[in-house]
């Protein structure tokens, strides 16, 4: 999948909902006669729609909408799925655009059908909102994405790219439960918001079925697999990265490989550079200017992808749009609205 973001910002109270047993009550969206409301959020015309940068509501009225009563327990490959799905880069809608199925089963290493399966099921819980399928590709929302990341409702957790694989490892989805919450114990135990958690032994097993025995349930909080042992009634989150250690980490690697593309490229950071470039008396703002643009361009590729942001300076520097590729002053503000072209155009199948 080459257009998965390093970074993804997942919401707590979702991730602590998946480990329960969904109940009765599950709202389920069924076809309506007038225009369907999903299409509309879906569409390629996302600038016609009103959204904050911060939060987004995507809270709509459809003409059949029933409840459907039943029980059910995430899977590990509906749980997989879901994380997956935060990975994938979205538009200002936060609409993943042109999502393949079969792209996501290989990335999960499962069938096509289970990947359907697992997506209907998550549409059914209303974790997810899915488009109509148009030549076997799909438009999937991430529902209440944003709007569950305000402090009233826990915030969210960031988790690397490096992380998700590590999720995606687990063959038992009863050690992926206990790794997600020891995750959530982690970044409660940093961030000191753990106040009304009782971060023991009992609270932690709490989430695995009560039929599991007691030396098996020691066993799976203590697998070779997991990254946060569990020793003495103590978490070890030593191996725990918080958002800023990604990022920082990450933005040297970053820094470089965009440095590196300008110095191969012998393109202009914009147009300042291009007119001033052999002026001597500019050369100390060139410099502080450059490392503003690279900061800028570091912080699209945490936000969406390398892949992306290298490609939007391509397309940049190929003079498509009409625009010369020594007119553009805001590098940054440009390569963002190419980059949102570029998942509008549908060039980002994933």
């Amino acid at each position: 999948m080459t257009y998965l973001k390093s970074i993804a910002r997942i919401s707590k109270s979702k991730l602590n909902s998946i480990f329960k047993v969904f109940k009765s009550n599950v709202k389920v969206i069924k076809k309506t006669t007038k225009a369907d409301k999903l299409y509309e959020l879906c569409s390629d015309k996302y600038d016609l729609i009103d959204y904050s940068e911060t939060e987004y509501d995507f809270e709509y009225s459809f003409n059949n909408v029933v409840t459907d009563k039943f029980e059910l327990s995430l899977s590990k490959s509906m749980i997989k799925t879901y994380i997956l799905m935060h990975f994938i880069p979205s538009n200002r809608s936060g609409v993943r655009k042109r999502v393949s199925y079969s792209n996501l089963a290989e990335s999960l290493g499962i069938s096509v059908v289970s990947v359907r399966n697992n997506i209907d099921r998550l549409v059914k819980l209303n974790l997810l909102w899915v488009s109509k399928a148009d030549r076997g590709l799909y438009d999937i929302v991430i529902v209440d994405e944003y709007k569950s990341h305000s402090a009233d409702n826990g915030g969210y957790i960031t988790l690397s790219y490096k992380m998700l694989q590590h999720l995606l490892s687990f063959d038992n989805v009863n050690e992926l439960k206990l790794e997600l919450k020891k995750l959530l114990w982690c970044d409660a135990k940093v961030n000191f918001v753990g106040a009304n958690i009782n971060f023991n032994k009992d609270n932690l097993l709490s989430i695995l079925p009560d039929y599991i025995r007691p030396s098996k349930r020691n066993e799976l909080l203590n697998s070779a697999k997991s990254m946060f042992s569990f020793e003495n009634g103590i978490l070890n989150y030593d191996a725990f990265e918080t958002k800023e250690d990604i990022r920082e980490a990450l933005a040297t690697s970053y820094s470089e490989t965009i440095r590196g593309f300008f110095e191969l490229s012998k393109m202009p950071y914009s147009k300042y550079h291009a007119d001033n470039l052999n002026n001597p008396m500019e050369q100390r703002k060139l410099e502080m200017a450059e490392a503003i643009i690279v900061d800028d361009l570091v912080g699209l590729v945490i936000q969406y992808n390398m892949n992306l942001v290298l490609k939007a300076l391509q397309e940049m520097y190929m003079l498509k749009g009409g625009i010369n590729k020594n007119e553009v002053e805001n590098t940054g503000g440009y390569i963002r609205d190419k980059i949102n072209e570029i998942i509008a155009l549908n060039k980002t199948v994933i």
